[in-house]
């Protein structure tokens, strides 16, 4: 059996941040593999459940699924609510105080991310839009920016700066504001297209540390590559491997901005075959060296 990957936080929060009238309790990923229980043993108690018995929340969730399939049971206390089948795309939305339970199908398990939160902001903002005030979930497709967001918080979570709940609550909001127009936009006849090159740009970000072969990643997408380039460049208006230097040399600016590791180590951590050919990238995308990044005000 695979081993389960995951990374969460569950945060103290303080009266400053509930003055505020709104904050977050928990974000986290998990990949589960086929084949695995679920859920893991790890989470606190209050967050624990039975995918038989389901839970109940204190709280609002959204938990996005961006690969695999499952079950979700919107109402476990109505007998005539039926399951749902959850694909990869699918953002649901948990509210306080209704019990439910959702898991991965043994033969894919899946990829989740969540984020868990509180407050009267919160409760206005989906009630809004949603006035039903009922668990429910929304097949949007993936969207890289909003994977990118929970990956923002994730990081927020686990480095906690100063003020680090209220860019977590910012974070929220821009996720929901996504989560609307995408759920208006799935009936775009390119909408398909949109989904492929979406899935590009995730692949490219769990793979930033390596050099892709696009030919292989063409495959995994089901198309040619000239297909991809073409799709790909008129849809972000670069090709694929002037998308994907991009994407490096800005998590290489995040890593030596933490100063932690070394121009050199960067370039190792990030797959660059040496340090050199990092450093004329790194050049030619910012008009710096990684040193004199490192030692400007970023």
């Amino acid at each position: 059996m695979c081993t389960i990957k995951s990374n969460y936080f569950y945060l103290t929060n303080h009266d400053d941040e509930k003055r505020l009238g709104a904050w977050i309790n928990t974000v986290g990923f998990q990949e589960i593999p086929a084949g695995s229980n679920y859920p893991v043993s790890e989470h606190p108690a209050s967050y624990l459940f039975s995918v038989k018995k389901g839970r109940v929340l204190n709280e609002y969730q959204l938990v996005y699924i961006t690969d695999g399939e499952g079950i979700f049971i919107p109402n476990l206390d109505d007998p005539d609510c039926e399951e749902i089948h959850i694909k990869k795309g699918t953002i649901i939305l948990l509210y306080p105080g209704q019990r439910h339970t959702y898991y991965p199908l043994q033969k894919t398990g899946w990829k989740e991310y969540f984020i868990g939160f509180e407050g009267d902001f919160f409760f206005n903002l989906i009630k809004r839009t949603y006035p039903e005030q009922k668990n429910c979930c929304f097949n949007i497709g993936l969207n890289s920016e909003i994977i990118q967001l929970f990956l923002n918080a994730l990081s927020m979570a686990e480095n906690k700066f100063s003020h680090f709940q209220d860019c977590l609550v910012g974070i929220t909001f821009h996720i929901f504001g996504l989560l609307f127009i995408a759920a208006d936009n799935t009936d775009d006849v390119s909408f398909s297209t949109k989904q492929k090159i979406e899935q590009s740009k995730i692949y490219m970000n769990e793979h930033i540390s390596e050099m892709i072969d696009w030919d292989v990643l063409s495959r995994e997408l089901g198309v040619s590559y000239s297909w991809f380039r073409k799709e790909f460049k008129l849809i972000t208006g670069e090709s694929p491997a002037k998308y994907f230097a991009a994407l490096k040399i800005k998590k290489a600016q995040k890593l030596l901005a933490e100063e932690r590791l070394t121009a050199k180590e960067v370039a190792y951590e990030l797959g660059f075959p040496s340090p050199e050919l990092f450093l004329s990238n790194f050049k030619r995308f910012t008009g710096q060296t990684p040193t004199d990044f490192k030692n400007s005000k970023h």
